[in-house]
């Protein structure tokens, strides 16, 4: 597949890197000596961090250096998954390995979907160990607010065309290089192991039932030390309305902005999301002002 950075003539350069274990692939754009962001990518089958940033990393390489890892189990990097864990924590921690790896200090932390869910949970980690400065959830909400409807149809995903139609049309309501973002999911959702990497957590065993633990998200963000801002997007078909302004009301440390776009903004409209992460990390740079 072409890169997509490529063609948009960007800085974006595409890596590799010993994350703890796992060869990781990722992309780094910007310039060195500018605030960093790590970007995480969403969890719908076929993603990778260039198909999933690389136009919201044209709109935001002029000022920040810029980090999008393909998390474990997509796009060329190893296919993993611990079964003693959550998806969740076993990719936070390989995700501890890789900013050691490339040499992260600090970062604000940008995360769609799922890779939003990620920002949040690691956001509520003791002793910050991914060295965030705060969070910008797009359509992440750290678990909960999922509709049933949208779980079930991105979970029902063929890799085939027809497939990878109904997906994109899932994460999008109107995008320019719509057919692209097709094309690309439908190819990384082909590579070896990259289904069973996410097909994993639905393997259970009927004689030896699993017991989950409480989740404690609400508690935990009620204490929250570290600014968070969540993108909601109006005509997601994927999360309940309004639950970004739900979630802004656990803490003064949360709050809640919006655009009129389907789940993932940053493929839809990466100007408009840009303009509100700039807004964001002002607001880091001046920790007293209100959210």
């Amino acid at each position: 597949m072409e890169a997509i950075g490529e063609k948009m003539k960007t800085t974006l350069e595409i890596k590799w890197a010993k994350a703890g274990s796992f060869n990781t692939r990722y992309v780094e754009a910007g310039k060195l000596g500018n605030p960093k962001i790590v970007m995480l990518h969403d969890g719908a089958f076929g993603a990778s961090a260039q198909l999933c940033y690389s136009a919201l990393i044209a709109e935001l390489e002029r000022d920040y250096h810029i980090f999008a890892p393909d998390l474990l189990g997509y796009g060329a990097t190893d296919k993993a998954y611990f079964f003693d864990r959550s998806p969740i924590h076993g990719r936070l921690r390989h995700l501890e390995d890789f900013i050691d790896a490339v040499g992260i200090d600090e970062a604000l932390y940008v995360g769609c979907s799922f890779g939003g869910s990620l920002t949040i949970r690691a956001l509520l980690e003791s002793d910050n160990p991914l060295r965030m400065r705060g969070g910008f959830s797009i359509a992440g909400t750290g678990g909960p607010y999922r509709t049933t409807e949208g779980l079930a149809a991105l979970g029902a995903y063929k890799p085939d065309e027809e497939g990878a139609k109904n997906l994109v049309k899932l994460l999008v309501e109107n995008m320019a290089n719509r057919d692209e973002q097709i094309a690309g999911r439908l190819e990384e959702s082909k590579r070896p192991g990259h289904w069973e990497s996410l097909a994993a957590p639905r393997f259970r065993s009927e004689d030896f039932p699993r017991t989950m633990p409480s989740d404690t998200l609400f508690d935990d963000l009620a204490n929250l030390e570290l600014p968070l801002r969540l993108l909601e997007c109006s005509k997601d078909a994927l999360l309940e309305k309004g639950w970004s302004e739900t979630m802004s009301k656990l803490s003064p440390q949360i709050s809640a902005v919006s655009l009129d776009v389907g789940h993932l903004a940053n493929l839809e409209d990466p100007k408009a999301t840009a303009g509100l992460i700039h807004e964001f990390h002002k607001l880091l740079l001046v920790p007293d002002q209100p959210q």
